[in-house]
């Protein structure tokens, strides 16, 4: 949406500017960073030029430069999933979009992409994810992010996104709604919020609302009024099995058994450039399926 804004370029998923710096402060060295990025699969996607004289920092911003340029548009924005809290290491007062959503739905998303086996491990990140967005939000300037509520974006998107656009100090323009033109998502679906109240059970919503409750109320989101009740020791480790066994089966479906025992062994033996190799495989399939 942001990037059909004719002011606007938007880089999508940016994690590797990012993921591998240290939890403890300040960034990874020039040649190590360098090294890694051609095997990152969104970096490689996006074809952006190296420059070798550049240090860590000035070598991710010109990659936003280089977006910048290419949409032709005067701002420049990027997708991060985790790992929000470097963000000062790289921009001065950035402006953020913290957009929030209803962390059982979320559950169920990363469900759908292969990522949990069920709604309990999947539900786990979302808290995560969210409190360390709450230690980030307390030191932040006051006026430097804004929340969207993804099931406000859904179920009201123009209204939605000329608050949003009044944030980013650019004029609402209707063509933000035109992506479906251009890009693999749909129109805006206000069924896609609250899914969760057509796919829990009862057992699964005790345990998912036993986990990440309080934090929905914080988010005010509404609980079912299930009691909760959080898994046993012997249910959690019937969870932790069929969590790891959905994922190798989705796994296999998607990407085959030979593939994906092929790249399991590499990794298990140490066997980097064997591991490198079918990892790009594997990243070529996810592509295609993005596609």
């Amino acid at each position: 949406m942001l990037g059909g804004h004719p002011e606007i370029g938007w880089l999508g998923e940016f994690e590797y500017a990012l993921d591998l710096h240290p939890e403890e402060g300040g960034l990874l060295p020039a040649p190590l960073y360098r090294a890694w990025l051609p095997e990152d699969r969104r970096f490689r996607a996006q074809g952006f030029r190296i420059d070798p004289r550049l240090d860590t920092a000035d070598l991710i911003r010109s990659f936003l430069a280089q977006a910048r340029e290419r949409s032709g548009k005067a701002q420049i924005g990027a997708t991060f999933h985790r790992c929000f809290e470097r963000l000062p290491r790289l921009w001065r007062n950035p402006r953020i979009i913290h957009l929030v959503r209803d962390g059982r739905d979320v559950a169920l998303s990363r469900i759908g992409m292969g990522w949990a086996g069920n709604p309990w491990k999947a539900c786990g990140r979302w808290r995560e994810v969210e409190e360390v967005w709450d230690r980030f939000a307390e030191v932040l300037p006051a006026g430097s992010s804004y929340e969207v509520r993804y099931e406000d974006l859904v179920a009201q998107p123009q209204q939605t996104l000329e608050g949003l656009c009044a944030f980013l100090g650019v004029p609402y323009e209707p063509r933000m709604l035109s992506y479906p033109a251009w890009s693999r998502y749909g129109p805006p679906d206000p069924t896609m919020g609250a899914k969760w109240l057509r796919r829990y059970t009862p057992h699964q919503l005790a345990q998912v609302e036993a986990e990440i409750g309080e934090m929905l109320s914080q988010r005010g989101y509404p609980l079912s009024g299930v009691a909760p009740r959080r898994p046993t020791r012997i249910a959690k480790l019937g969870l932790d099995i069929q969590n790891w066994a959905y994922r190798v089966r989705f796994r296999v479906r998607h990407y085959g058994v030979g593939l994906v025992g092929a790249e399991f062994l590499a990794r298990r033996l140490g066997l980097r450039s064997l591991q490198s190799r079918l990892q790009r495989r594997l990243d070529g399939i996810i592509e295609r399926q993005l596609r």
